[in-house]
């Protein structure tokens, strides 16, 4: 579930294989509509014009969320995708897979910019530009979850290793 920057959206995704957006002010349910999947992933553009969700596990899902229409999907990774985050811009989306690469793409295109092999359990913290700032050891099992920092720079991931 999340609420978009201007708290007047919610959007909830289910494992009913249902995503939900509601007018928060009205309580009113805007578009509902069954998923082909699970709906494991949920984000929202910090500038409220994307939602991102996932498809089929393996790819993602960006939709226009004024017209509530899908705007393109996503390939690249071979297995599940873990972790989605946006940049502060919302100009770059960040994708983390169990196949263990990273996915930056320009969000408002969909248009994939640096794929990085072995993913954050390898790479450390590679910003948006796709260069190596820092290798972090530490991760000894799955990434399964990705943050952007405020400033845009970092990219933070968390593990099933705690």
């Amino acid at each position: 579930m999340t609420i978009s920057p201007d708290g007047q959206t919610l959007v909830s995704g289910s494992h009913d294989k249902t995503i939900k957006i509601w007018d928060l002010a009205t309580g009113t349910l805007r578009y509902d509509t069954e998923n082909t999947h699970v709906v494991n992933l949920l984000a929202l553009s910090p500038d409220g014009k994307t939602l991102v969700t996932d498809g089929d596990h393996t790819n993602i899902k960006l939709w226009d969320l004024n017209t509530i229409t899908m705007r393109h999907v996503l390939t690249g990774h071979s297995r599940e995708v873990y972790g989605v985050a946006i940049s502060p811009d919302s100009e770059s989306l960040v994708t983390e897979g169990n196949d263990g690469s990273v996915k930056i793409r320009h969000l408002p295109t969909g248009i994939l910019q640096h794929s990085l092999d072995g993913g954050l359990n390898n790479l450390g913290q590679p910003t948006v530009t796709g260069e190596l700032r820092r290798t972090l050891s530490g991760h000894s099992q799955c990434v399964e979850s990705i943050a952007i920092s405020t400033d845009g720079q970092t990219i933070i991931s968390g593990s099933e290793d705690k």
